[in-house]
């Protein structure tokens, strides 16, 4: 039996005696659902806003106050006082990535006429999704990770954290990882009667399973 002696060009397992062919490809370990679930919109007022102008990454984008104030009595003798709106704006930021691969003419040649760049091409998007999802994992961790004195106020005012929280909900779930209630009251928590804006939701797949066996979740 020949014995088996193991070769490398340019990062590139090849034999000079029989060598199978290259089939399989490493597995990712990421699923990339945030990118997946279409959740996320384009916005044409950010497009536009950076459409119209060159040489530039950061975008402020004017919005209209809403009016408010106590209504008052109309009596024919009272005063009416007006007031006026005021405006707010919110920054945008354009985030950019990029990359680029290689391979060698000769790792075709010694490979037997392995195509090692269509192994590329056929990663290109799901390595995109990767950078992409982990952008969008990084700005939500930089959101709940706000530290100014009124950030802290509209964070805390908005989360329902169940942390070191101990005994039982009304269905007899630990409070102290999610039970059959804790979604539905980190929703109200965080937007009040607004609470059906949300259509996705982020779990770690231990939540994911203890919401899975109450047959919360699919």
């Amino acid at each position: 039996m020949a014995e088996y002696t193991q070769s490398k060009f340019d990062s590139k397992s090849f034999n000079p005696v029989a060598f199978g062919k290259y089939v399989d490809r490493i597995p990712t370990t990421k699923r990339n659902e945030l990118i997946k679930s279409k959740v996320l919109k384009g916005n044409a007022q950010i497009r536009d806003a950076f459409s119209s102008q060159t040489t530039t990454s950061y975008a402020r984008i004017p919005m209209f106050g809403r009016i408010g104030g106590a209504a008052q009595n109309y009596d024919g003798t009272t005063d009416i006082s007006a007031s006026s709106t005021t405006t707010f704006e919110r920054g945008v930021v354009v985030v950019g990535r990029s990359n680029a691969w290689v391979e060698q003419d000769f790792s075709y040649d010694i490979t037997g006429g392995v195509d090692f760049m269509d192994n590329v091409a056929q990663q290109i998007a799901e390595y995109w999704d990767d950078v992409d999802q982990g952008t969008l994992l990084s700005i939500l961790k930089g959101i709940f990770a706000m530290t100014g004195a009124q950030n802290l106020v509209f964070v805390n005012n908005h989360t329902y954290d169940i942390t070191g929280l101990s005994g039982n909900d009304k269905d007899g779930n630990p409070l102290n990882c999610a039970g059959a209630t804790t979604l539905n009251t980190a929703l109200q928590k965080a937007s009040g009667d607004n609470k059906s804006k949300f259509t996705m939701a982020i779990l770690h797949s231990a939540v994911a399973t203890n919401l899975e066996n109450l047959k919360l979740l699919q």
